[in-house]
């Protein structure tokens, strides 16, 4: 399955919000500034963030609270420049347009919670992730970068908050973005985003 998106987007912004429809996806690209909390949303205390590391891009993630380890693919652009495929089934991938796992600025990763009722994706789990959680990536160079998730929001279609997903940022983020499947029964179609902080 691929996506189609802006090129102009991609140049201009490093972050990714996969949306997906009935019958196919769509990403929008966003950044700006500093998100304030919504009402009635609870936020972890933040870490005490790590410093940034030079490019690797990830191998692996590992949730303990899920017991998930999986692979991590790079997603790249197709020929035209305007499509960026998803990830397997049962692997997560990797936005390549943003940055690589402990780098300053927000890191982009995407998974399918479910493809179908029968067939359940890499982040089936993704509702049982709390704030306080860790979230560990391996980058090529084996070094893991460990994320402290700070909040687990989900976005109807329709209604993603580019803005407030992608903030301008100096330390090393993680998003954690899901398509396909909600993240609770009866959620309506839409996206789950784990926000993560780099900690020591």
């Amino acid at each position: 399955m691929s996506t189609s998106l802006p090129r102009r987007h991609r140049l201009l912004t490093a972050g990714v919000a996969v949306c997906l429809a009935a019958g196919g996806a769509t990403m929008a690209f966003g950044a700006g500034v500093s998100p304030q909390a919504a009402p009635g949303v609870t936020q972890a205390p933040a870490a005490v963030t790590a410093a940034p590391l030079p490019p690797s891009p990830p191998d692996q993630i590992l949730i303990e609270r899920l017991r998930l380890a999986a692979k991590v693919v790079e997603l790249r652009a197709a020929a035209d420049g305007r499509t960026l495929t998803l990830p397997p089934l049962r692997e997560t991938g990797w936005d390549s347009t943003s940055v690589t796992p402990g780098e300053a600025g927000i890191t982009v990763v995407t998974g399918y919670i479910a493809r179908t009722s029968r067939q359940p994706g890499v982040l089936k789990g993704l509702g049982r992730l709390r704030d306080g959680d860790v979230v560990t990536v391996e980058r090529k160079d084996r070094k893991r970068v460990h994320y402290r998730v700070t909040s687990v929001d989900y976005y109807a279609q329709g209604s993603f908050p580019a803005d407030r997903v992608f903030p301008r940022t100096d330390r090393p983020e993680l998003r954690l973005i899901s398509t396909g499947g909600p993240l609770h029964h009866g959620d309506p179609l839409g996206n789950a985003v784990v926000t993560a902080v780099a900690e020591r």
